[in-house]
């Protein structure tokens, strides 16, 4: 085994800065020797910043690389599939953001390339490592809240209404805009928690049709959704309700606001989680690290909710090298996942979240982009892994 796992960062935006970079360098056994952006003044400015010395323009100078054990691919979303494709026939492990591709049949082609390389692969649905999460898996695993019946989830932000273009307004870049964006953590949630979607029925909104392009100065179409709600039928009988939004004031503009209620025959739960930089109050639940909990029979009869601390063997994943902070803040739980990147190539074991899992998320945006336009509930295929 390799004294450290050598990464190369594929993508200079804000999820490369703020949870990418830091995460790897919280692992004593990884390196960061490159930063590659086709915006060279981009990697240069993020390089310097996390005294990373490498910098380059072509993601392929990285795949070259026989130094180069592992990959993060953090570019807008319609290069993910491709990137990650060569990445892997380059011999590359891959951690790739979501959503993992533009559509499912590309997903699947990925998913497929994937099991056959025997490489690690992982898709950054980072979420999944908040504390509260990981201990709310564990109660439902227990059979805590009995057999699921409903989970209602939210995932609300707040842009500005005079925001300039991006990419993200771009569909032909984006594939989906807040659906694909951060609704996908959702998805993600519900399979991880609940199980298999079997249905779905959507809409899209397009709620600022126009925006300002900071490059040219002049306004361009704005055709990736806004705003995006639908309902779920899952395979074990469940149902669901999701709804997220760009335009939410006092939600936040960076991670937002995420709740998420789980009823079953036993008790329910309640998980919700708040950027601290937005709103600092102690009865705003930002850190990520308790739950509500109505369980048992007193309590699911009297309708009580208690406020649960998550037991500390649940605060990181167990390999995870990471200090615990005394308070949790926003960002450094999702961290454990470079930790479990790293100890996926060191170990030669594949983790999770999964190419699989990725797959099953595109398949369900893709699903709800179609009910959005046929107006007609919509089946997900369900493919074995």
């Amino acid at each position: 085994m390799k004294r450290e796992v050598t990464v190369g960062i594929i993508g200079a935006g804000g999820i490369a800065d703020y949870v990418h970079i830091p995460g790897f360098k919280s692992c004593p056994d990884a390196r960061i020797a490159v930063v590659c952006d086709s915006d060279i003044a981009s990697a240069r400015t993020l390089a310097e910043k996390h005294g990373i010395e490498r910098v380059c323009a072509d993601y392929r100078e990285v795949l070259v690389d026989k130094e180069i054990d592992g990959v993060v691919i953090a570019t807008p979303n319609a290069y993910h599939a491709h990137i990650a494709a060569e990445a892997l026939s380059a011999g590359k492990h891959v951690l790739l953001e979501k959503p993992m591709a533009m559509n499912t049949s590309e997903a699947v082609r990925l998913y497929r390339l994937a099991e056959k390389s025997k490489l690690v692969n992982m898709v950054a649905f980072n979420y999944r490592f908040v504390p509260a999460i990981r201990y709310l898996k564990h109660l439902i695993a227990e059979g805590e809240l009995g057999t699921i019946y409903h989970v209602r989830a939210f995932y609300l932000q707040q842009w500005p209404l005079e925001g300039n273009w991006i990419w993200r307004c771009d569909k032909s870049i984006a594939g989906t805009g807040h659906l694909g964006d951060l609704g996908s953590h959702l998805v993600d949630f519900a399979r991880f928690l609940v199980g298999e979607f079997r249905a779905v029925f959507g809409s899209l909104t397009v709620l600022v049709p126009t925006r300002m392009d900071p490059a040219t100065g002049k306004q361009r179409t704005c055709d990736a959704d806004d705003a995006a709600q639908f309902i779920a039928r899952f395979t074990n009988g469940a149902s669901g309700v999701f709804d997220m939004t760009r335009y939410a004031p006092g939600r936040g503009c960076k991670s937002g606001y995420q709740f998420l209620e789980i009823n079953g025959s036993r008790g329910s739960a309640i998980y919700e989680f708040q950027a601290p930089e937005e709103d600092d109050s102690p009865d705003i639940p930002h850190d990520g690290d308790s739950l509500s909990l109505c369980l048992g029979p007193k309590e699911s009869v009297a309708g009580v909710f208690r406020r649960v601390k998550v037991p500390e063997a649940f605060l990181k994943v167990p390999f995870s090298s990471r200090a615990l902070p005394a308070k949790l803040p926003l960002v450094e739980p999702r961290y454990d996942q470079a930790q479990t990147f790293v100890h996926g190539i060191r170990t030669g074991s594949q983790v999770s979240p999964s190419f699989y899992d990725g797959l099953r998320a595109v398949q369900v945006i893709e699903a709800v982009e179609r009910s959005s336009a046929t107006r007609v509930e919509v089946p997900i295929e369900q493919i074995a892994p």
